[in-house]
């Protein structure tokens, strides 16, 4: 998907570039002895990357969420000057969290729940039209608040049943007919983690496709299942026709081959960075010049407003989960709204990796210009990518010291 401007991105895009940190070190200000962490008052609360007014964000952070205080520090720009640093350029206003007793703790908001591949629970709109009340007896007085369309998705939190009448509480607080909405049905596909295999890999994309002996007409060999990985052999080429490593071949149509891809200038031998081949629609993870993951993405679609961009980005944003919508457009046919879509990554602009719970046809480009994962490769890869999202915070900046992964991504 793209187009993900709620007001919490367009918060975090616009002070991403933000303020610099004032010149010299702030003056150190004692805290009290029993304090051992500093929770945070409202949910969203905002860490910047130094203690000044203006000074960039660096991540906001969930309520409740209890923050390991490194110092205390002096600095205009909070109520009574008074800053919390939380770790290397991370500071709190102390207005906007309170001291504990306790040890520094926060939930993982990017890990799945029990028993699923997604960190939230979520209910799709089956029928266009279907009302969304402020409480469930304004069913009866027909009174709602608004309509949503077909597969628009929400965030559930409960189910309650109200005059004999069962209805789903959403993440904002509203109630909608439990009968209207339906559970997803995520992929359960999965990437290659290269320990013991090497590229070149291909998956057949087909749903049976055909080994040849030889190029032509030469009897099939026999067949190979749809979603198979396939070793290849380095030479095998990038033509109609491939070689597998037990020198069988196969159409070049029915596979997506993932190959290896020279490091780009600029990252560290040991660097962690990202490769996306659209032509493939295949993405290749490394380490240095090492490759150590592979897996099949959906890209944007062909047509020019949803064409996933090229070149080389750093990641600018990561979010445990992110709201996104066209509500704006006229232009199209129909609109789409799915609120917590996770394991964001911004790479330009709107544009970035998530996680897509709501197809499984991957190896194809099918989305509005963002790269979707399945939910357990966009996992992943949000692990696998800097910077790491902390315990309790909803979204992360890159910093000077802690750069965002490079992405390249290229259609040769």
């Amino acid at each position: 998907m793209k187009r993900a401007w709620c007001g919490a991105m367009v918060a975090l895009a616009a002070t991403a570039a933000g303020g610099q940190a004032q010149s010299g070190r702030p003056a150190e200000v004692p805290l009290p002895n029993w304090v051992r962490s500093a929770v945070a008052k409202d949910d969203g609360t905002v860490i910047q990357s130094a203690p000044a007014e203006g000074a960039s964000r660096r991540g906001t952070v969930k309520r409740g969420t209890r923050l390991s205080v490194e110092e205390r520090v002096r600095a205009p720009g909070c109520p009574q000057d008074r800053w919390l640093r939380l770790q290397s350029s991370a500071y709190v206003c102390e207005a906007h969290v309170e001291f504990s007793r306790l040890s520094p703790m926060g939930a993982n908001l990017a890990w799945p729940l029990p028993g699923s591949v997604l960190p939230l629970t979520y209910g799709v709109v089956q029928v266009d039209g279907s009302r969304r009340f402020a409480h469930p007896s304004d069913y009866e007085a027909d009174q709602f608040l608004d309509t949503l369309g077909k597969s628009f998705t929400v965030v559930t939190i409960g189910r309650e049943s109200y005059g004999g009448v069962s209805f789903h509480r959403t993440r904002g607080g509203h109630w909608i007919l439990s009968d209207v909405l339906s559970e997803p049905e995520p992929s359960t596909f999965v990437g290659v983690t290269l320990r013991q295999r090497s590229l070149p890999l291909a998956w057949v994309i087909v749903p049976s496709a055909r080994v040849y002996a030889a190029p032509g007409r030469s009897p099939g060999t026999g067949r190979q299942p749809y979603r198979e990985v396939l070793s290849l052999r380095p030479e095998s080429g990038s033509g109609e026709w491939v070689t597998l490593l037990d020198g069988g071949r196969m159409r070049a149509r029915d596979l997506r081959v993932a190959t290896a891809s020279p490091r780009p200038s600029g990252v560290g031998p040991e660097e962690r960075w990202v490769d996306v081949n659209l032509s493939q629609q295949t993405l290749v993870a490394y380490e240095g010049d090492r490759p150590v993951y592979a897996t099949l993405i959906s890209s944007g679609r062909p047509r020019k407003d949803l064409r996933t961009p090229t070149g080389e980005f750093r990641l600018w944003v990561k979010l445990a989960h992110q709201d996104m919508d066209d509500l704006e457009r006229e232009d199209v046919e129909s609109n789409y709204a799915v609120e917590g879509v996770p394991w964001v990554q911004f790479f330009k602009g709107a544009y970035g990796f998530h996680a897509a719970f709501w197809h499984d046809d991957f190896g194809q480009p099918r989305s509005h210009g963002c790269i979707n994962l399945s939910p357990r490769d966009a996992r992943w890869l949000f692990d696998f990518t800097a910077p790491t999202l902390p315990r309790g915070w909803y979204a992360i900046l890159p910093v000077e010291e802690d750069p965002g992964t490079l992405v390249r991504i290229r259609e040769p």
